[in-house]
């Protein structure tokens, strides 16, 4: 990807308020939402977010961050159909990339 979206962009494709991806809410639909965001920010190019900055941004501390993006590689590896909404825009683009 060239360009990163920014959470008012992600939060417009995914029809989640910005407000409910920054927010503490555990329900599934939410914490999925926001795990995959930080999912791709952490994997997107140019810049790869470190799980510091992403943590500065949400208000969180990193060990969280590393906790969602390790979750949605468990999905991915589990082929979970939680993750099917995201997978084409936001997942899909990293899978065949070298880590």
């Amino acid at each position: 990807m060239d360009t990163i979206l920014s959470l008012k962009e992600y939060a417009e494709r995914t029809d989640i308020p910005e407000e409910e991806l920054t927010g503490k809410s555990r329900k599934q639909v939410l914490a999925v939402a926001r795990f995959i965001y930080w999912f791709y920010l952490n994997k997107s190019d140019p810049v790869r977010w470190s799980s510091v900055k992403i943590a500065e941004i949400f208000g969180r501390e990193h060990p969280a961050i590393l906790h969602g993006i390790k979750q949605v590689k468990n999905f991915i590896d589990t082929n979970d159909s939680i993750i099917e909404p995201y997978r084409k825009d936001f997942i899909e683009p990293f899978l065949n990339r070298e880590q």
